[in-house]
């Protein structure tokens, strides 16, 4: 186990170094940061002076040493649109915000997902089963941007039920939290279904039931335990995708949190800021990826990592 972690938090650096690489490469196509930056009648003294001051007249080359060999230090340099500012502290700001909005988005996802997966399980193709396999396509079709329009037409304009957009109260974070986990609705459920029909049609299942086991038993202790071993295989890819998707979400409903603030930076080709965004939620994937393979291990001792 030890040699498997240490093997992992090696591939971890190999990796965040190839992010910054991408991440570096991709955010200079975006443009000169000087459009955004300065007015259309700024001087070409002026623009050239903005250039050293940034350190952006540097080789593109250069300009990365100095930049990886910042961030091993952890400094990733001062924002562009908001001067000033160091573009980590931005970036945790932020992060609170979009953490939280996560974690209630995770909760209604595991509330709603671990039932409705179970009971379209144990009562296949029923009424049960064709209202989950519904929900499963509904939640993984419909775009986060569109159910977000919906919900606001619906809840904010015409009932008048919850704020628009915004964050303060727990009313601010229903509906982008739903539009969040519905996607993670439908998949964790489905994983759930397949997984429970597999655990029920199992002979240990059989041999409880011979035995006189109660059904409500044999569901939740032995079939469920053992079916929630997939599902969490997906567990840190949902946790990861809660906090990294929540962009759209986020700009449609305004919630001050790191998607917000990604495509504020973006649209003003502040350099250090999506850097640092990216830096950081490659480092959530990777460390939640890293989690999940070591409880997976811990959870079924049939898993040996040699």
């Amino acid at each position: 186990m030890q040699r498997f972690i240490i093997r992992r938090l090696l591939q971890t650096l190999v990796t965040l170094l190839a992010v910054s690489i991408i991440v570096f490469a991709l955010a200079r196509l975006s443009g000169d940061p000087r459009d955004a930056l300065m007015p259309m009648e700024a001087s070409r003294a002026d623009r050239e002076r903005i250039l050293v001051h940034w350190g952006l007249d540097q080789p593109v080359h250069m300009q990365y040493l100095v930049f990886i060999g910042n961030a091993l230090r952890g400094d990733f340099g001062e924002s562009l649109q908001w001067p000033g500012r160091k573009a980590l502290d931005l970036v945790l700001d932020r992060l609170g915000n979009t953490m939280e909005l996560a974690a209630v988005a995770l909760v209604f996802a595991i509330a709603l997902a671990v039932p409705i997966g179970v009971l379209s399980a144990v009562h296949k193709d029923s009424r049960t089963d064709f209202l989950g396999k519904l929900i499963a396509l509904l939640g993984q079709s419909l775009p986060h941007f569109w159910i977000g329009i919906v919900f606001i037409w619906i809840f904010s304009v015409h009932l008048r039920w919850l704020p628009t957009s915004g964050r303060g109260t727990f009313q601010h974070m229903i509906m982008p939290a739903i539009v969040i986990g519905w996607f993670q609705v439908a998949a964790l459920m489905r994983l759930i279904r397949s997984s429970m029909l597999e655990s029920l049609d199992s002979e240990y299942v059989k041999l409880a039931r011979i035995k006189g086991v109660s059904e409500r038993m044999i569901i939740w202790k032995h079939a469920f335990r053992n079916a929630a071993i997939t599902p969490l295989t997906y567990f840190g890819v949902m946790m990861s995708y809660l906090v990294v998707g929540s962009i759209t979400t986020e700009t449609v409903f305004s919630w001050p949190g790191v998607g917000y603030l990604v495509v504020q930076a973006v649209t003003a080709r502040d350099f250090q800021v999506v850097q640092t965004v990216a830096i950081v939620f490659a480092t959530v994937i990777i460390l939640m990826n890293l989690a999940v393979d070591i409880l997976y291990a811990y959870i079924d001792p049939r898993i040996r990592y040699d």
